[in-house]
């Protein structure tokens, strides 16, 4: 998908920074528990919600589909520092230098995209913040853990930021539906805060 990117800084860095990446987003679980809790899991939320931006932006075609794509991609990038490799034990511990807590995985990956755009000779000045937007304010409001840098600005944040929401709410719930009988309920959706009811068909 990141290779559909148009435009060429930000197929560059994306691709570059997936491609060395590549094993810690092999091993990593997208939370310490709550969705994408496996191995290789972050990996796939990337993925999933790629794919659901990328429809909303076909929705949604006033926005530009280079940086949702870009956004999207890279938007949980920050929390490859953020979880020792998945063991299959419950809440593996972050890592030692603590970076989940001090400092959240929104200023984590936007700081480690940054280092990546300053590669590129002749980057354009606009292009790097509102690419970088794409990362810091993907979380929507910044009093949520690890939360947005500032509040989203831009319209393809919002994309991203309903494209990452869906993916986290709907994955946790189908997974603790599973093996929900229909009209029974399932246990707490850490996510919503709730339980759910399997549906009667």
């Amino acid at each position: 998908m990141v290779r559909t990117i148009k435009n060429p800084y930000l197929r560059e860095v994306c691709i570059s920074i997936l491609t060395n990446h590549k094993r810690e987003l092999m091993v990593k679980p997208g939370t310490d528990g709550c969705h994408h809790y496996g191995e290789g899991l972050l990996l796939a939320h990337l993925h999933s919600v790629t794919k659901n931006a990328m429809f909303l932006s076909e929705r949604y075609p006033g926005f530009s589909r280079d940086l949702i794509i870009f956004g999207s991609s890279l938007h949980d990038i920050g929390k490859i520092n953020d979880y020792t490799d998945f063991d299959g034990t419950k809440n593996p511990p972050s890592t030692t230098n603590v970076s989940i807590d001090l400092l959240g995985h929104s200023y984590e990956g936007t700081h480690l995209v940054e280092n990546y755009i300053s590669r590129q000779p002749n980057f354009p000045v606009d292009l790097r913040l509102q690419a970088l937007h794409m990362v810091g304010s993907h979380m929507r409001n910044t009093t949520m853990d690890g939360g947005a840098l500032v509040e989203p600005k831009m319209g393809e944040v919002i994309i991203i930021n309903f494209a990452d929401h869906i993916d986290a709410f709907a994955e946790e719930a189908e997974r603790k539906l599973k093996d929900v009988k229909p009209n029974e309920w399932s246990e707490v959706v850490e996510n919503l805060n709730r339980t759910l009811l399997r549906a009667c068909i």
